[in-house]
């Protein structure tokens, strides 16, 4: 359960969002040929709010001039809009299941395999197709729809990487803080806990109630001791001579 949490819960049916507000995820973007000169080199996109497949994301990027600049967006898992085109898909999708994907060609999930990722094997759907000259092969966790892993190429940029490096996410990463791990984990242990508490206590009001009963009964308790005189060593006078 510590290993693979995110094979916990089953998430409602429908193209619905898996991530949740106060969840946030970070990549680092590793170029072989950068595009411009001040060029992103890390981005993290912190999920604001939810309902049913739209969220709302902040969006921080750094680049790597040093400046860092800030961003809020609208989207949709269900479409692919916005804050959450190729980043965010519905939860939960499996092969053959349709990604819709803004400004790109819209694809299906390929494959569903387990990756690691941050020290963690994580159930993921994965997609390969091509738009606009680029080859892009995409891995997005199962069950949080989030993108964990992109790898796209293309002629003038050469092969490049969008790659998860810290997230709150995942409950057994080293360092998250512990407020954001899985609470099926911890419901588990409560109920664990209350099933063997209440177990103990019904065995040791058993063997109390059997106690009593035991000494209500007791024999010792009904018999009251002998206390008339016992002659001992008594002389039978002989019988008179006939």
């Amino acid at each position: 359960m510590l290993f693979s949490q995110n094979t916990l819960f089953v998430l409602p049916q429908g193209r619905v969002a898996g991530v949740r507000p106060g969840e946030w995820i970070e990549y680092s973007l590793e170029w072989e040929q950068p595009p411009y000169e001040d060029y992103p080199i890390k981005v993290r996109r912190e999920i604001l709010e939810v309902s049913g497949s739209s969220i709302r994301v902040k969006i921080t990027t750094w680049l790597s001039n040093g400046t860092v600049s800030e961003d809020t967006k609208m989207g949709d898992v269900s479409e692919g809009t916005g804050g959450a085109a190729l980043m965010f898909i519905p939860a939960n999708l499996t092969i053959g299941d349709e990604v819709r994907i803004q400004g790109l060609n819209d694809t299906k999930i390929q494959d569903e395999i387990d990756r690691k990722y941050l020290g963690v094997i994580r159930k993921v759907v994965y997609s390969r197709f091509t738009a606009k000259g680029y080859d892009i092969k995409a891995y997005w966790d199962k069950i949080k729809g989030a993108a964990l892993e992109i790898l796209y190429n293309h002629s003038s940029l050469g092969n490049n990487r969008i790659i998860v490096i810290d997230t709150n996410m995942f409950s057994t990463i080293p360092g998250n803080d512990k407020k954001n791990l899985n609470l099926g984990f911890y419901f588990a242990l409560a109920t664990t806990t209350v099933v063997l508490f209440s177990f103990m206590l019904v065995r040791k009001r058993k063997a109390r109630r059997r106690g009593k009963i035991g000494r209500r009964f007791s024999t010792t308790r009904f018999l009251k001791p002998f206390r008339g005189n016992i002659q001992t060593n008594k002389q039978i006078s002989k019988p008179e001579s006939l």
